[in-house]
């Protein structure tokens, strides 16, 4: 059994991490909207961004708890 380790450099590292992510999902969703999407397109295009973001997030948030995946 995988012990969890947090530290400050765990804990800096992933908010470190969710903010650069945050930022790239966040410019994806404005270029989106700034391009005039057509509206089939651009309702896949953010949910494909929303799973990826989420996806991304639960990574992040399961090292915390020990899963090394």
């Amino acid at each position: 059994m995988l012990a969890a380790v947090v530290n400050e450099n765990t804990i800096v590292n992933a908010i470190v991490w969710l903010v650069c992510i945050g930022l790239i999902f966040y410019v994806l969703y404005w270029l989106i909207g700034a391009l005039k999407v057509p509206e089939p397109i651009s309702r896949i295009a953010l949910g494909l961004i929303a799973l990826a973001a989420a996806v991304i997030c639960i990574r992040i948030l399961f090292k915390f708890a020990g899963n090394p995946f």
